[in-house]
């Protein structure tokens, strides 16, 4: 009992000895291991306050009171999970569904690097500012056989509510013409390879660009969540007229998300699957599970055998040596085949008794 206890009480002043490292030595939160996104910023405000703004609205005293984060805080947390490490790299494979029920694979292996201290950095500008490159993003086809050795290559750049900036630039490699050239620009609401996700989706919306709403607790394969409702604020146009989220509340995991179109409809369901990889720890989404309710179309995308903290260098993500690149490593485990639909999970599904529900709380209240 006595050696119980004396390894409870060690085991608790080892948590506290690293949370104090990671507070007075915060480039320890970036790299090597995974560190909550609450731990990393240190200072909750940093992420409830974000593009000048100087204080909270009264609905997100009202929220922090009654669930102890604004929707904005949440939604940064979750953009922090989605940049692990300091580099990595993942062979990925995507599944695009048409509403006849056809399928069409693509296969990549794909690399990352971002050129900063750590994510706390991206909220206080330390050592980056609005107009520089976010992240380097590297590709490469393995399938379908027309496009292996294709390359493509994106730089992402982090943008400002105050200052009209690119938000990417791209380049791709053609192995038969054995040159490089520039990706056309993109519009965020562009489908992404003609599928149902927009580049928006998983490449460029930043948390800042909505304004949100906690709509209540929910949970969602057994994890409880805090569902976050968002607007966009900077484009009267925007192709969403509110997307809502469904975010883990412990480790800050979006497993959720269903999207609505301008009309209202719900235009787009999608659930993901994060997975923590060994030895790192970090967080990834292992599996993105899309359909377009309105039309039946689908995308499944699989990332796997991720590897983190890779030695690449910033030379090796210049579009001059895109000619050069090749499949640097090769999967160590492999995916089951798919031959048909039959062969994928199961479609997405609206969560139609949480917006019953919260349906009939707006029906009281009112």
């Amino acid at each position: 009992m006595l050696f119980n206890r004396i390894k409870g009480f060690l085991k608790l002043i080892c948590i506290k000895i690293f949370c104090l490292l990671i507070f007075f030595f915060p480039a320890l939160a970036h790299g090597s291991h995974w560190v909550n996104p609450r731990i990393a910023v240190r200072d909750p405000m940093l992420a409830r306050l974000q593009q000048g703004r100087m204080e909270l609205t009264a609905l997100e005293q009202k929220e922090i009171g009654r669930y102890g984060f604004t929707g904005l805080e949440l939604m940064t947390y979750v953009d922090m999970n989605t940049r692990p490490g300091r580099s990595w790299d993942k062979f990925e494979r995507v599944i695009i569904v048409t509403s006849g029920g056809q399928i069409k694979i693509f296969e990549w292996l794909w690399k990352e690097i971002y050129p900063y201290k750590d994510p706390a950095s991206i909220l206080t500008y330390d050592g980056i500012k609005p107009g520089d490159v976010m992240k380097k993003i590297k590709g490469i086809y393995m399938s379908p056989p027309k496009k292996k050795y294709r390359g493509i290559l994106f730089y992402i750049y982090l943008t400002s509510m105050h200052k009209h900036l690119r938000n990417k630039e791209g380049w791709s490699w053609v192995h038969g013409l054995g040159r490089y050239r520039r990706a056309p620009t993109t519009p965020k609401e562009d489908n992404w390879l003609g599928s149902v996700l927009r580049y928006d989706d998983f490449l460029l919306r930043k948390p800042w660009e909505e304004e949100y709403k906690i709509l209540g607790k929910n949970f969602y394969n057994g994890h409880e969540c805090l569902v976050v409702e968002g607007k966009n604020i900077l484009d009267p146009e925007y192709y969403l007229s509110k997307r809502v989220t469904w975010v883990e509340k412990k480790h800050f995991l979006d497993l959720h998300e269903e999207q609505f179109d301008g009309k209202g409809r719900r235009s787009l369901i999608i659930n993901k699957l994060w997975v923590q990889i060994e030895p790192w720890k970090y967080w990834v989404i292992s599996q993105w599970n899309c359909m377009d309710p309105l039309t039946g179309r689908r995308i499944v995308r699989h990332g796997y055998d991720w590897k983190f903290d890779r030695e690449f260098k910033e030379g090796d993500f210049l579009p001059a040596t895109m000619g050069k690149e090749n499949f640097w490593r090769q999967p160590e485990t492999h995916l089951p085949p798919v031959k048909n639909v039959a062969d994928l999970p199961l479609e997405p599904a609206a969560r139609l008794k949480f917006w019953k529900k919260l349906h009939e709380i707006d029906k009281n209240e009112k």
